[in-house]
């Protein structure tokens, strides 16, 4: 049998609780996606360890935000790493390009001797 867990939870801009059914125990203060009567909806939850219950509605999912504001943190860190790296990449591939130009012209490899000078 699956267990779950009674609690209720209040809506933004209501003080009424209403009574839902979860699959994973959770406290009070989390923010939930619950089903709604049109849909889905965000609450808090307001009670958990609630007595026998009437609910025949169920949590989504709890929302993790502190998880998601960490792995927005993540995502920046590593884009501004690849960002470098392809900055990097692109002046490796124009010396690259520069340098085999270099093989066959003259005036490719003096402009070369001279960029290579300068760094």
């Amino acid at each position: 049998m699956m267990k779950t867990y009674n609690i209720k939870v209040m809506f933004d801009g209501n003080s009424k609780e209403y009574q839902y059914r979860s699959f994973e125990k959770l406290e009070v203060g989390d923010m939930v996606v619950v089903q709604a009567r049109d849909g889905i909806a965000l609450a808090n939850v307001s009670r958990t360890d609630c007595d026998a219950s009437v609910a025949t509605k169920f949590v989504v999912c709890r929302i993790d935000y502190k998880k998601t504001i960490d792995m927005i943190a993540k995502y920046e860190a590593q884009k501004v790493l690849e960002d470098r790296l392809e900055q990097l990449y692109m002046e490796t591939s124009k010396m690259d390009m520069y340098r085999k130009l270099a093989e066959t012209n003259e005036e490719a490899r003096n402009l070369v001797e001279q960029l290579e000078k300068i760094n």
